[in-house]
C-alpha cells in the first residue's frame, strides 16, 4: 500500500524487553504525521509506555490479526542489535513493508540498503533513523515491492535446501573450510 502522508504508521512487533533496544524509538516520537505502533508485551512495557507516551500499544497479536496489523505499517523498525534471525523482519517483508534495523546479526541477511529497507550503524541508530525513514518514504512503492518479492521464495523447504547445500559443500571440500585460521 502507499503510505498516507497525513498519518504514517511506523511499527515494531516483538517482545518488549531490554535486548530489543526499544528505547531507540524515542528518536522518532515527535515526527509529524506519524503514529508509532508497538505490538507485543514484556517486562519493559510500563517503562516504555512512559518513554513513548504518544505510541499506540496494541498488546500481543498472532495469526490473522498480526498479519492485518503488519499490513497497515508503512515502515517496520526492529531497533535491537542482538538478533540472530529476526523472523519479524521477514514477516514485515511478506506484508510488503520496508524495514529498518541495526547493521548487525540476522537483519544483515534480510535487508539491503535502499532496496527493501535500511541497515543503520548501531552507534548512530537514533541519529540516522529519521533520515532512513524519509528515504523509504521517497521510494516507498518500489521498496515495498522489493520487500515482498524478496521473501516470496523463502519457504522452509528452500531454506533447509540451502542449509543442506552448505553442509554438502563442507563435506565435499573440507580443507577449504577447516584451514580458515591460517
Amino acid at each position: 500500500h502507499q503510505p498516507d502522508p497525513t498519518n504514517h504508521i511506523i511499527g515494531y512487533v516483538g517482545r518488549i524487553a531490554p535486548e530489543k533496544g526499544l528505547h531507540r524509538l524515542q528518536a522518532i516520537t515527535n515526527l509529524p504525521n506519524t503514529t508509532l505502533t508497538i505490538v507485543g508485551t514484556g517486562p519493559l512495557e510500563p517503562r516504555l509506555r512512559k518513554l513513548l507516551p504518544t505510541a499506540r500499544f496494541l498488546g500481543p497479536q498472532t495469526g490473522t490479526q498480526l498479519a492485518h496489523t503488519l499490513a497497515t505499517f508503512d515502515i517496520f523498525i526492529h531497533p535491537g542489535e542482538f538478533e540472530t534471525f529476526c523472523q519479524t523482519i521477514q514477516e514485515a517483508h511478506a506484508a510488503g513493508v520496508p524495514t529498518i534495523a541495526p547493521n548487525t546479526g540476522g537483519p544483515q541477511d534480510l535487508i539491503t540498503n535502499g532496496h527493501n529497507g535500511y541497515l543503520l550503524c548501531p552507534t548512530r541508530f537514533e541519529r540516522d533513523l529519521p533520515h532512513a525513514i524519509n528515504a523509504i518514504y521517497a521510494n516507498h512503492h518500489t521498496m515495498s515491492h522489493n520487500a515482498r518479492a524478496g521473501v516470496e521464495n523463502r519457504t522452509w523447504e528452500t531454506i533447509c535446501s540451502e542449509l543442506i547445500h552448505h553442509y554438502e559443500a563442507v563435506i565435499h571440500n573440507p580443507t577449504r573450510y577447516t584451514n580458515l585460521r591460517g
